[in-house]
């Protein structure tokens, strides 16, 4: 599978768990059985966030010689993410070239990016209204004329998890533009007050 045919097919993906199959799909063509999608905290013990690798639950010291080893591959994931963030590949029997690299490294991008997307949304905190906390929040703030990238910056979240927010909120309200949505919740009385909500804006793990 393409970069563009997983980028494609990544974007109607509702669920991480329908997101990691597609990749896993996509890397099973190249040789290799299980991936895992981890960050490095604080202390420098890996934190497992999406994949199918066994180790999901797992928390230890990152030791990157560690991961070295025949059949893996160790790729490190660039731009939005706070801190370091890396994706593990496990499982193939024969070299991986210069070209299936860059391929992977790709691939392993657009996954990283929505699969962080659908993981902050689904750790949206629900409220009597029906919409999720976040979703609220970004569409207060599409009221008040702040684009994508202001509001991601606002919240801490991805500019793509807002879009998703956004898309998710119209989704519920039946609202044919982000407009018709702010339009619906404003009346509704759902974007007022928000300053009173809770302030962690995500679900504990």
């Amino acid at each position: 599978m393409t970069m563009g045919a997983l980028h494609a097919r990544a974007q109607a993906m509702e669920t991480l768990e329908a997101l990691t199959g597609l990749f896993s799909e996509s890397i099973a063509a190249d040789g290799f059985q299980s991936h895992l999608c981890f960050g490095i905290g604080d202390a420098g013990l890996i934190e497992p966030l999406f994949g199918d690798a066994g180790s999901l639950s797992v928390r230890a010291p990152f030791d990157a010689a560690s991961w070295n080893r025949p059949g893996h591959l160790l790729l490190k994931l660039h731009g939005w993410y706070e801190g370091d963030l890396f994706i593990s590949l496990d499982g193939r029997r024969v070299p991986i070239g210069p070209v299936l690299r860059a391929s992977l490294q790709g691939r392993s991008e657009v996954y990283a990016t929505y699969g962080l997307s659908l993981l902050e949304r689904e750790r949206d905190v629900m409220t009597a209204s029906g919409l999720g906390l976040v979703q609220r929040q970004c569409l207060a703030r599409l009221l008040t004329g702040e684009r994508d990238p202001q509001i991601a910056e606002t919240l801490g979240l991805t500019p793509l998890a807002v879009r998703g927010h956004i898309e998710s909120a119209m989704k519920f309200l039946s609202a044919r533009s982000r407009a018709e949505a702010v339009s619906i919740a404003a009346r509704r009385g759902w974007l007022a007050g928000l300053d009173r909500e809770p302030e962690i804006l995500f679900a504990p793990n």
